[in-house]
């Protein structure tokens, strides 16, 4: 049995609309009672994927996604994806970010934004799309292990349906892809589908255009194998589609320091707790490790790796360099 028949998720896109609606108000946004504003030469988007269920993931399933603008406030209201295009092409440059584990609507939209407004700030000459990747990692379980595992299952379905729609985008599109946590397998199995690699035993073929290009990655507590960008690794043919890959290592994260435990005993480590333990040898010298464990607590908080300063002087140099 593949993943997404244990991990079906029944959204509906009414709901995604609602709870977007809610997310204008989120307190999470307000700083002093008012909400920061971008600049307006830059734009926030929302990319939604909570409208599709686990097992409506097949190939053309990128039509399904819901599209939602930010406002200079970060207020969303409903676009379609012509619509986006249009702005990638008028700035030809992308910045997406990839949540991690049980970020509802709200959260995703909020860390989102906090990302952005540095982003813009720090932006002179360089225009760029921003874009939230909002997939369904809400909570579904009360019990751990099998709550993190369906949530890897979804990521991995996410994986197709990102590698999809990134073959969508205007040639020659500049690509920086951040994740945090468990939103870095989403980002890594694209990845390898875009290189031709299979997910789920290959019971899904999905034939992926590469219109955009260079991608650069930023993975940011990643919460997968630290092996499995090694030429045997589940996503093997991942580091072959950037030009640029950035690992954070925090070897004082307490929650990544138990990700072993996810196999019972003896499980492998995590890629964002020691680094890569393999990697194909004709791709090395793309990949930095960025060690942070002197910047942040040892918390596993999207609050201590996005506000340490190595991380987000990467980031600035990931989306604003030529």
């Amino acid at each position: 049995m593949c993943c997404w028949e244990r991990s079906s998720i029944p959204w509906m896109k009414r709901l995604v609309a609602v709870i977007a609606l809610l997310a204008l108000f989120s307190d999470q946004l307000l700083v002093a009672g008012e909400v920061p504003e971008g600049s307006g030469t830059n734009t926030f988007w929302v990319v939604s994927t909570r409208g599709i269920s686990s097992s409506e993931v097949k190939p053309g399933v990128s039509a399904a996604i819901t599209y939602l603008k930010g406002d200079s406030q970060g207020c969303l209201s409903e676009k379609t994806f012509a619509e986006l295009v249009h702005e990638v092409s008028s700035r030809s440059r992308v910045v997406l970010y990839v949540p991690g584990n049980r970020a509802d609507f709200a959260s995703a939209h909020a860390e989102g934004w906090k990302l952005f407004l540095g982003l813009d700030r720090a932006a002179e000459r360089v225009n760029f799309v921003f874009a939230v990747w909002s997939w369904p990692s809400d909570r579904v379980t009360l019990a751990q292990r099998p709550d993190i595992w369906a949530k890897a299952c979804r990521a991995d379905l996410e994986g197709l349906i990102l590698a999809e729609w990134l073959g969508q985008l205007p040639a020659g599109t500049r690509v920086v892809l951040v994740s945090y946590s468990l939103g870095a397998r989403a980002v890594v199995a694209a990845l390898h589908v875009r290189g031709g690699g299979q997910l789920c035993g290959g019971e899904l073929i999905f034939p992926t255009a590469k219109g955009t290009t260079p991608i650069r990655v930023l993975l940011v507590g990643a919460a997968i194998d630290a092996h499995s960008l090694g030429p045997s690794g589940a996503y093997s043919r991942a580091l072959a589609e950037s030009e640029q890959f950035v690992i954070t290592k925090h070897r004082r994260d307490m929650l990544l320091r138990m990700y072993p435990l996810l196999y019972g005993l003896g499980g492998p480590p995590a890629l964002g707790f020691v680094g890569p333990t393999s990697l194909p040898p004709d791709q090395v010298q793309k990949v930095e490790i960025l060690p942070v464990e002197a910047f942040t607590g040892s918390g596993h908080g999207w609050e201590n790796y996005f506000s340490a300063f190595p991380v987000q002087a990467r980031l600035e140099q990931m989306v604003l360099a030529d």
